[in-house]
């Protein structure tokens, strides 16, 4: 069952007499429980493409259509996950991750006990009253991806949510995610210039051509779940990672 349809998303920026095209009709679809990644060349548009599936940003042209409805330009649909780490330095780690609940409506009280059911299986146990400050870099990430599942949104945006770790924490968060998302069976739509990563986590990868952005192939990932480890050493990993690497 397709959940979301993107249809053929054009985007140009302009900037006094300059114009750069980011996307040139680009477009996908997500199923129902499927995890998706988007890969593609630095600066290809893959980040605007997720701004306009978030409803942050307008396309020049195409729509975008979730369970049937056009939602083009519809921002809060969406669970959003961006680049950057959004953890504000004033609030605790418990506050901070019921931000979008309190967005919401719910009542804060109601909000923390609902939080607080996830930081021990999200590796924040005795972390709920420290400051942003008090946390590695792994774990930051988690305390903004537990603010993004929490409103329980029908699908979730992630733009390379690992990409500024080191590389050993980066590899233990793709593990520790695939573990979250078994559990969560929430779809999912990933950015990332990682390929193993985008291997390792995907039913489908998406690979984009260089700028302006268009889906230049589809990959289905034929590994079954639950997913172990073991896949990463396995040579269909190793022939699938080759290929994309050629593509790219």
């Amino acid at each position: 069952m397709t959940l979301l349809t993107v249809n053929g998303i054009s985007k140009v920026y302009r900037e006094q007499q300059k114009s750069t095209q980011a996307l040139n009709k680009a477009s996908l679809t997500i199923r129902k429980n499927e995890f998706v990644s988007v890969i593609g060349p630095s600066g290809c548009g893959k980040s605007t493409l997720l701004n306009i599936i978030a409803g942050i940003d307008q396309p020049d042209e195409g729509v975008v259509i979730y369970d049937g409805q056009i939602v083009t330009g519809k921002n809060g649909l969406f669970g959003y996950m961006p680049q950057n780490d959004v953890l504000m330095p004033w609030r605790t780690v418990l506050d901070n991750v019921i931000l979008g609940l309190e967005l919401k409506g719910v009542p804060k009280d109601e909000a923390r006990k609902k939080a607080e059911l996830y930081f021990e299986s999200f590796g924040l146990a005795g972390f709920q009253h420290k400051y942003p400050t008090s946390l590695s870099g792994g774990m930051r990430q988690r305390a903004n991806f537990l603010r993004t599942i929490l409103p329980d949104h029908p699908l979730l945006l992630l733009d390379e949510p690992f990409g500024k770790l080191d590389a050993i924490t980066r590899h233990h968060m793709q593990r520790w995610l695939m573990n979250r998302w078994e559990e969560l069976q929430v779809p999912v739509l990933l950015i990332t210039h990682d390929i193993e990563e985008a291997l390792f986590l995907s039913d489908r990868i998406y690979m984009m051509s260089s700028r302006p952005g268009s889906i230049k192939t589809e990959i289905d990932v034929p590994f079954t779940r639950p997913r172990s480890a073991e896949v990463e050493y396995s040579k269909t990993f190793m022939e699938l990672k080759r290929k994309i690497t050629n593509l790219l």
